[in-house]
């Protein structure tokens, strides 16, 4: 199946410090290779105007190549030509025939670029950074650097600007060739003021540098757009026109072989490159990543590393965030971001090569890194890198070949940062260097080792210790310099010594580190045949794009209809996800709505029975290249169920319910309702109970009669499982409308009806112990009980409920005139009290008050009720091991034990200061009422 590509123009991106820019126009993502079906859906579009490709070759360019295609520009020293199909119509030909060639390495497609955009809400007297990094302190030392060319690669540079034009030199207008590199846009005149405005020239801004020989090189358009190919470009003018240090302002989330390549270039013809990480607060974007270029972060006034300073193992230095420069039209302004962080840095690399002029470039970026001043976690950190700029230091300390020593033992072990670039001395044959590696995921780490000193590899041992307890992995014979160590994601470390520890030699090395992320677990799934099959139950899953154009089949068999969520979530900006989901002999349905880093979602999307294939694929360009990160795919079916008790949504229609069995149902739209019909034979306590209500609906319970009056209506809150109505009611046929404020299918609700026959009346007597006594004394309309249709048995009794059932149980007439304080005329037991207190049951407190709700003890009960029958008390044993003659109630007690009205405890007492309760006074009325 031959490759297909959608053009993609991604953004590689200037980290620019002002909030007004244009965003580039969207163009359809290139996805990777989908099946023909696919395929169909992503291709429907045509070449634009501008579109072009890198392509580069292994060997002599083919002769077809030239006249099939339209050369745009040709990088000689690196076999590299900038071309498009002669003829539009030709292009997926083109393009399979060129990617297929096997003295082809790529076909790449040259990407956009803009400006990136960076808040700026924020003010500070002009300059103040220059304090910060210390610049006062080394321009004693130093000022100016016109020995050496500093190119910028930008939207160009204001050529008139009066703080500007004295220190610019030649430089080139990629965008319209034979131009001037004319500043259109007015971020490369706010880089090349931070670099090089004329200082001590009484007037204006001072740049780092007071005199230097800018370069100033238009590589973006005015817009704050450009392509890859043109960056590349710049680069390559700068190096093979005589820069030694190039700034590079701009961004792209994703890895691009054409700008490694350059960017290897540049370093390997003594060139420094310096670029800004991005401002998004996420994974710092390329060329910054490249291990290659120095990287370049942001921090503000109080030297803390900014929220929106990219950050990663690619960090090497951060400089101040915000500055006043020089801007188009020969004024000033603050700007502020990372972009004007990598001028800062350049200028400090002009300064320090004004004093050491036979530097390196490694040696230029190892001492700004030995110099830089720790500010964030103790030595190097991914936020910070190894600290910030500080020029006066670069220039006043002593160079040190190894900045990593002591790190002779497994304990002084110095980090090792990934993806980036460091030098180290072995010296002689007694020394030895350690280094650990934290890696942010298992995969593999890659180590292109360069030494200087010995004549072969072969003198040196590494050692790779995956764990304490491992013996170690030696590499000792390093083929081309490179040797690729498994990791996994844990602390490792890595040992550096000679062989021979008689060694006199003194080597110098420069290790160069590159981390590739792990092969999933479901490998090999790259094509729809190979799908991993995804298990009932297995709902999250974790894959990475570990290889060009790495793409991941799942399939999944689902059993029954419903429905289908499946969202895919990159860790990473250097990812823009795509997701598609597709039935077997049916379209696929492709999700790709947003940028990089963002989820994507497939959401409740409706399936059947049968096996469904979902593919995740990465669509950041059409050469998508492994990434550093990982995706998790998360799925969620829910199962569509049928309701068995529908038809039913009409009071006619009511299912007809049996008591204590759960009805199960759903609702498949917000107007669906749910009736259900119940009979009762005789008057009950009724309970309607409704459960397993979804936590995001709100469910609504209406009881009504035979006559659809309504009698009651009952909601839950949302995030309640459960609803309920519970109620006397009195035989006959009862109606309940279930509704719902959104439709569900996936789950069902239970719903059920208890009943309870009332004793007596009540709902809460039945099985009770003084059942017989209380339905006895209801039934001589002696008692009674709540409005709720309770009678509550174990509940207190009060003084008034109390002397209230004797009235009634003896029919007491006369009344007294006792007044009490705290009773009046309107109180339910006035008269009831007035006639026991009449009768010498009952009396008041000496403080004139009667208390006629403080319950009574099981001692007063018996005298009240003994004193209700007559009865005077008798002197003797109670018979009751706590209740002594003492006792005021004692002779009261005693005759009521002795007459088989009272009774205790097993346990041989009385408790005559316990609380009496209901059940209990009414026992012992009942008692003495049927004698």
């Amino acid at each position: 199946m031959s490759k297909f590509r959608l053009l993609l123009h991604i953004s590689l991106v200037i980290l620019l410090l002002t909030t007004s820019l244009l965003s580039l126009p969207t163009v359809l993502a290139s996805a990777p290779v989908f099946e023909h079906e696919i395929k169909q859906q992503l291709t429907n579009k045509s070449m634009q105007k501008n579109d072009k490709w890198i392509v580069k070759w292994n060997k002599e360019v083919h002769s077809e190549f030239l006249e099939t295609s339209h050369i745009i520009n040709h990088i000689e020293s690196l076999g590299i030509y900038v071309a498009r199909p002669s003829e539009e119509s030709q292009l997926t030909e083109w393009l399979d025939r060129w990617t297929s060639d096997p003295n082809v390495e790529y076909v790449h497609y040259s990407e956009s670029v803009e400006l990136l955009a960076a808040p700026n809400d924020e003010f500070y007297i002009n300059q103040s950074y220059l304090k910060q990094i210390h610049a006062p302190e080394a321009w004693d030392i130093a000022t100016t650097n016109t020995s050496i060319t500093i190119a910028i690669v930008d939207t160009g540079i204001d050529l008139n600007h009066p703080d500007l034009k004295n220190n610019l030199v030649a430089g080139v207008n990629l965008i319209n060739p034979g131009g001037m590199p004319q500043d259109d846009h007015g971020h490369g005149t706010s880089v090349a003021g931070v670099l090089a405005a004329i200082g001590n020239n009484s007037e204006g801004v001072a740049g780092l540098a007071w005199k230097a020989k800018i370069m100033p090189i238009k590589a973006i358009e005015a817009d704050g757009q450009g392509n890859e190919d043109k960056l590349g470009q710049g680069i390559m003018y700068a190096v093979d026109n005589g820069a030694k240090i190039i700034v590079l302002s701009v961004g792209l989330h994703r890895y691009s072989p054409f700008l490694e390549e350059v960017s290897a270039y540049a370093e390997s013809k003594g060139v420094l490159l310096i670029s800004a990480v991005g401002n998004e607060g996420k994974a710092v974007k390329y060329p910054a990543a490249y291990p290659t270029v120095l990287a370049v972060g942001g921090v503000g006034t109080d030297n803390k590393v900014m929220l929106e300073s990219n950050y990663g193992p690619e960090v090497d230095l951060v400089a101040p965030w915000k500055v006043y420069t020089t801007a188009l039209g020969g004024g000033y302004e603050y700007k502020q971001g990372t972009s004007m962080g990598a001028p800062q840095v350049a200028g400090a690399a002009a300064l320090v090569l004004s004093k050491y002029p036979g530097l390196k470039p490694f040696e230029v970026r190892n001492l700004l890194l030995q110099s830089a001043e720790d500010i964030e976690d103790k030595g190097w950190d991914p936020y910070a890198g190894y600290g910030l700029l500080r020029v006066d230091r670069a220039l006043k300390d002593t160079y040190k070949a190894d900045i990593f020593e002591p790190n002779d033992r497994s304990e002084t072990a110095h980090r090792l940062p990934l993806d980036s670039m460091i030098v180290g001395i072995l010296n002689k044959g007694s020394d030895q260097d350690w280094f650990y590696i934290d890696p942010p995921y298992k995969g593999s780490v890659e180590l292109i080792f360069q030494f200087t000193g010995i004549a072969t590899w072969e003198g040196v041992a590494i050692t790779h210790y995956g764990s304490n307890q491992d013996a170690g992995t030696v590499y000792s014979s390093v083929e081309q310099g490179k040797i690729v160590i498994p990791i996994s994601k844990s602390r490792s470390r890595v040992q550096i010594k000679f062989i021979n520890p008689h060694t006199a030699t003194i080597a110098q090395y420069k290790i160069t580190t590159s981390f590739q992320i792990y092969q999933d677990d479901f490998e090999d799934n790259d094509r729809q045949y190979k799908a991993y099959t995804i298990g009932a139950g297995q709902q999250s899953l974790t894959g990475t794009f570990h290889q060009v154009n790495d793409q991941d089949w799942f399939s999944i068999q689902v059993a029954s209809t419903g429905t289908l969520s499946a969202s895919v979530f990159p860790d990473t900006v250097r990812m823009d996800v795509a997701i598609m989901l597709q039935k077997t002999g049916q379209k696929p349905y492709l999700v790709d709505r947003f940028a990089e880093g963002v989820e994507e979602t497939i959401n409740s999307y409706e399936v059947t029975p049968g096996r469904y294939y979902i593919l995740v694929s990465n669509v950041i360009s059409d050469e998508a290249y492994p990434v550093k990160g990982e995706y998790e795919l998360e799925l969620d079916f829910s199962p569509k169920l049928a309701d068995p008790n529908e038809p039913n949504n009409k009071y006619y229609a009511a299912t007809n319910m049996s008591f204590d069995v759960d009805y199960k149902g759903v609702f498949d739209t917000v107007a669906d309702v749910d009736w259900f019909a119940f009979t009762l034979a005789q008057d009950s306590a009724v309970q309607m109970r409704l459960r397993d209500i979804p936590n995001n609906a709100v469910l609504l319970m209406t009881l009504s009669n035979q006559k659809q009056t309504q009698l009651q209506v009952n909601l839950n809150t949302l995030g309640e499982s459960a609803l309920s109505i519970n109620r006397v009611l009195l035989k006959g046929t009862y109606y309940v409308k279930l509704g719902s404020n959104r439709a569900f299918q996936d789950t069902m609700y239970r719903f059920d009806v208890r009943a309870e026959r009332l004793i007596a009346g009540f709902q809460d007597i039945k099985g009770h112990w003084a059942q017989k006594n209380i339905t006895s004394l209801v039934n001589r309309s002696i008692i009674n009980g709540y409005g709720d249709y309770t009678f509550r048995p174990n509940r207190s009794i009060s003084r008034s409920e109390a002397i209230a059932l004797i009235a009634q149980a003896f029919n007491l007439k006369d009344t007294s005139t006792t007044n009490f304080k705290d009773l009046t005329n309107k109180h339910w037991a006035n008269s009831y009290i007035r006639q026991g207190v009449r009768a010498g049951i009952i009396a008041g407190y000496e403080d004139g008050t009667f208390r006629p709700d403080q319950a009574i003890t099981r001692a007063e009960m018996t005298v009240m009720i003994a004193k209700a029958i007559k009865l005077r008390g008798t002197e003797g044993n109670t018979s009751f091991m706590d209740v002594s003659r003492n006792n005021w109630a004692a002779p009261f007690i005693s005759e009521m034990k002795t007459k088989n009205y009272i009774a205790g405890y097993a346990d041989g007492t009385f408790r005559p200061s316990g609380k009496a309760t209901r059940a209990e006074y009414v026992t012992v009325l009942k008692g003495v009422l049927d004698r």
